[in-house]
């Protein structure tokens, strides 16, 4: 089934994240300050920023964050793989460069930050370093510096440079991240309110934090988490420093709405030291949680079993993060990369407050949270010297200033990227513009396709969709059109537009994504060529596809397949139309080279109507098949237990989707993406053929199928109408070929117009000689049949 992958539907949603701020009775929303997001000053217009790191997942996401919040900013990516920062600086775009780096190399460093403003160090872990060469370098070289370091070791004797970086004026900014960084402005802003509201003394301070799986941060944050496992855990208590057992005192914190409850553990944070002294809270500690829950087992399994001399050998841990990394990859896909900060203060009149940050993903507020400190720093509000998030000295102490700054601090950091910047991040990529569109707003639609030549649609699922408001829209401005819908009611309706875009000239094609799409035109090349060459009148034609998963198209294709399980199955037997139940009928087809045999199953699809009507063949009928096994059971049970009103409720699919999309993405990664289409034909004096089609991607072979249409249209082998890909009015049959051509680019297999068992001759025979000359003989002896 095509799946969009390039939406034209463009629509805001609200940020995922929720800030609050509650006393021991009620809570309440946050008052966010009506500030200006967007930067624009000339101090940071014309600065330039090199990201330290930037190819890893943090400094990536950092350097993001800045081409977004600050598009005139001068972004330096600096890492050691070229190929990589290559990457980044054309996703980045024109006002980006790449520099090798490497922080051990002083003089190199050095070099690197001479034509610089501000370095951002997120090359971690920072555990067990025992140097700060980039600060160093950074204080001799004059230039300001932030880092995300999470190590309490390594930001104390960061701290230590600080007379050394007021005597050369340089600002620098440790523990600059998401937490410890925007967790300490939060613990600063909550100690600050409770002093000026006379709400009594501060008296503990409690940080929790959780994360789902890594939350999408690499294998960075894992070697992190295992080497403070090896940390003795410092906290205070009444003002004294006492020492416990990392992941120890557990705590069933609530975070609140997106997280709920979520057991949290002792760890050693540069927070609790820092804060203890900076904001004179006499008890402070700090826990983190993951989940699955098993992580928390394995965490705490760990600390008991292995030596902390193990643990605190980053040698012996980067090892184990290479052998941990790619289950717990896996369980991210399932688990999420949620993160959450609840701050707790409680003070001495018995008054309680709290600050809670949630984002549906670590890596992305990480980005925007280090970001925001960049920006801080060079709007002039870090004074000269080595400072923590939470210090007073960041504005120069004057604190309605300070308050103000603090709260654009935690506005940057709680951002979320809208379809706006993903759309501006497309534009980066590809070199092309952007256009923000509503397909239910007629006068926004008209309006964006009055200067363009062509629209394509691909903003579904199609299902249970009432009109066709691009299709309308693209016939109202003389636009031509073409969409990748897979849904049999959408595709009638469109094509009742027919008479309407004939007149007013606009060629159309409907369906024309992979399947529906190139399999209908592969089916109308099989039966032109049994026809053509006299092999009889075609009578059964049979489209079979297979997808590996999602295919990799994400929640789309998975609303697709389940709003289908809704519909009755409709396909042809000699000419007679006859109604099925979904997801019935089973067959083990041969998709030969690269996917072998496979279990499909009947499904409502209208290529099965429309080759009907157009070609002529009297029985025809579709069927999909996925993997693993397991989904055919689920597919299977959703079929059998859940009502079909239910199945064509789109609200409550998209519900569902939302439920099963993590799980689905863990088992992609397993599977693979893989796409195949078989179309077989049987004529009526016994001849058979089939046409083959297999990707290793789902995503990327519907871009490419959908691309060979449009260029089709674009040269002029469309006529004026609404037509399906078979008609050769939508492609001319002289066009075919050359848009087979085009579709199939990186294919694995492709084949069209051969007899089965050519197919079968494909199919992987068991490394034993003598079976497989004996498997070779049985194909010759079908072939000859």
């Amino acid at each position: 089934m095509a799946g969009g992958s390039v939406l034209l539907h463009f629509k805001s949603s609200a940020p995922p994240l929720m800030a609050v701020i509650s006393s021991s009775v009620k809570e309440r929303e946050i008052s966010k300050p009506k500030i200006d997001i967007a930067v624009s000053s000339d101090k940071i217009r014309n600065s330039r920023v090199l990201v330290l790191g930037g190819t890893g997942r943090v400094g990536g996401s950092t350097a993001v964050a800045l081409s977004k919040l600050s598009p005139e900013l001068r972004i330096v990516v600096g890492g050691r793989n070229r190929e990589k920062g290559a990457a980044m600086v054309k996703n980045l775009g024109e006002n980006s460069e790449f520099v090798e780096v490497d922080f051990d190399n002083v003089e190199k460093l050095e070099a690197a930050l001479q034509d610089v403003d501000l370095v951002v160090h997120t090359a971690g872990p920072f555990q067990q370093s025992e140097k700060c060469p980039v600060l160093e370098a950074a204080i001799r070289t004059k230039t300001a510096y932030i880092d995300v370091c999470d190590d309490t070791s390594y930001a104390f004797r960061a701290k230590s440079f600080c007379k050394d970086a007021i005597a050369a004026n340089v600002p620098a900014i440790t523990s600059a991240g998401i937490y410890p960084g925007v967790s300490n402005v939060m613990a600063a802003e909550l100690v600050r309110a409770a002093r000026e509201e006379g709400k009594g003394e501060p008296e503990r301070l409690r940080f929790s934090y959780y994360t789902a799986g890594t939350g999408g941060a690499g294998p960075t944050i894992l070697s992190t988490s295992f080497l403070l496992l090896g940390e003795e855990v410092v906290a205070y208590n009444k003002g004294e420093k006492v020492k416990l057992k990392p992941y120890s005192g557990m705590l069933n914190v609530d975070f609140g709405k997106g997280i709920n409850k979520r057991d949290v553990f002792l760890l050693n944070l540069p927070e609790v030291r820092s804060t203890h002294e900076v904001l004179g809270v006499p008890t402070v500690s700090a826990r983190f949680g993951t989940a699955p829950f098993f992580w928390n087992w394995g965490m705490a399994i760990m600390t008991n079993l292995l030596p902390p001399d193990f643990l605190r050998d980053r040698t012996k841990v980067q090892q184990l993060v290479e052998l941990f990394d790619p289950v717990v990859r896996a369980v991210d896909g399932i688990a999420g990369e949620r993160v959450s900060m609840r701050v707790d203060l409680d003070c001495s009149n018995g008054r309680n407050t709290i600050g809670v940050f949630t984002h549906k993903s670590l890596s992305v507020s990480v980005g925007l949270s280090t970001a925001a400190f960049v920006l801080a720093v060079l709007e002039g509000s870090t004074q000269p010297g080595v400072w923590f998030p939470e210090e007073a000295s960041l504005d120069g102490g004057d604190k309605p200033k300070r308050a103000w700054l603090r709260h654009i601090c935690l506005r940057y950091a709680a951002l979320n990227l809208s379809d706006r910047e993903k759309g501006a991040a497309m534009v980066r990529n590809l070199g092309v513009e952007y256009v923000e569109v509503d397909i239910n707003h007629a006068e926004i639609l008209e309006d964006a396709l009055q200067d363009v030549d062509l629209v394509v649609h691909t903003a579904g699922p199609f299902q249970q969709t009432e009109k066709c408001s691009v299709l309308e829209a693209a016939i109202r401005t003389k636009t031509a059109y073409i969409d990748v819908c897979d849904d049999t009611n959408y595709a009638s309706r469109a094509k009742s537009f027919c008479e309407d875009a004939i007149v007013a000239n606009v060629p159309a094609i409907t369906t024309a994504g992979i399947c529906p799409g190139v399999s209908n035109v592969m089916a109308a090349e099989l039966v032109r060529a049994a026809r053509d060459e006299g092999r009889g009148e075609p009578e059964k034609l049979r489209f079979s596809y297979y997808t590996a998963g999602a295919g990799g198209a994400g929640p789309t294709v998975l609303s697709t397949s389940f709003l289908l399980l809704g519909e009755e199955v409709i396909a042809y037997n000699k000419g007679e139309k006859v109604k099925l139940k979904p997801y019935s009928g089973v067959l083990n087809v041969d998709f030969g080279k690269g996917i072998n045999k496979r279990d499909v199953y009947l499904l409502h699809l209208p290529e099965v109507r429309s080759a009907h009507e157009v070609l002529g063949v009297p029985t025809v009928c579709a069927r999909l098949g996925t993997a693993p096994f397991f989904w055919y059971w689920g597919m299977s049970i959703m079929t059998d237990l859940l009502p079909p009103d239910y199945l064509r409720d789109r609200t409550k699919i998209e519900k569902l989707v939302e439920l099963c999309n993590p799980t689905v993405r863990a088992v992609d990664g397993v599977v693979g993406e893989h796409i195949s289409m078989r179309v077989d034909l049987e004529c009526s004096k016994g001849h058979s053929t089939v046409g083959v089609f297999t990707h290793e991607s789902l995503s990327v072979s519907v871009g490419k199928s959908v691309a060979a249409f449009v260029l089709a249209v674009l040269e002029g082998n469309t006529q004026p109408g609404v037509w399906f890909p078979e008609e050769p009015e939508g492609i001319a049959v002289e066009a075919r070929n050359v848009l087979l051509e085009r579709a199939a680019q990186g294919t694995i297999n492709f084949m069209m117009n051969k007899p089965p068992c050519m197919v079968e001759r494909q199919t992987q025979v068991p490394n034993k000689p003598w079976l497989r000359h004996l498997r070779s003989r049985t194909v010759e002896l079908n072939c000859n049949d």
